[in-house]
């Protein structure tokens, strides 16, 4: 009996292994962690900042006040929280007048502070480093970016971009907040 048992869990564990057999993402969920993630436990970390990004985008969604105070506050919390997260980011939806330019509120580490950075006219049409807002605003769902190395030579990094809408069909944009995470 000991021994059927054994060759039971045996042929679970492999054909769980076998190619194909792996589970898709749920629909509105991010990509899943590729496998050269998995070495040194990126994708560990990439499901930690993602959850903690749900949370506190959900936060920030349920909060009547979306202040530039208010949102830096959120933000900080969020990166003293998280350490391997370099920055966060809080972008709006495209402006009306222009919807070439959004406007952000962005919080990154800078030693052991904190520095703030917001700009109310962003071009994201035109900037080669927007693709996070792009890619999140044209599939409507939390995405990953490819690993990139930072303008200021800090590292590399790879950035999570989850859009948040006013409604369940996701087409009124509230803000897309994102997670820079250091690699």
């Amino acid at each position: 009996m000991k021994c059927g048992l054994s060759l039971a869990l045996a042929v679970v564990f492999s054909f769980s292994a076998l190619p194909g057999t792996a589970q898709q993402p749920r629909e509105g969920t991010a990509q899943q962690p590729r496998e050269n993630d998995a070495q040194f436990g990126i994708g560990r970390r990439k499901a930690r900042v993602e959850r903690a990004a749900r949370s506190v985008a959900a936060e920030l969604k349920n909060t009547a006040d979306r202040s530039e105070t208010v949102v830096y506050r959120h933000l900080q919390e969020f990166l003293t929280r998280n350490r391997t997260v370099f920055g966060a980011t809080v972008a709006s939806p495209p402006h009306v007048a222009d919807p070439r330019l959004i406007s952000t509120v962005h919080l990154f580490r800078q030693g052991n502070q904190f520095a703030r950075e917001s700009n109310p006219a962003f071009n994201f049409v035109d900037a080669d480093d927007a693709t996070w807002y792009r890619t999140a605003l044209t599939e409507k769902r939390g995405i990953w970016t490819e690993p990139y190395d930072a303008a200021d030579g800090s590292g590399r990094r790879t950035t999570f971009a989850l859009p948040i809408y006013a409604d369940a069909a996701r087409t009124r944009l509230l803000f897309i907040f994102t997670a820079h995470m250091l690699l």
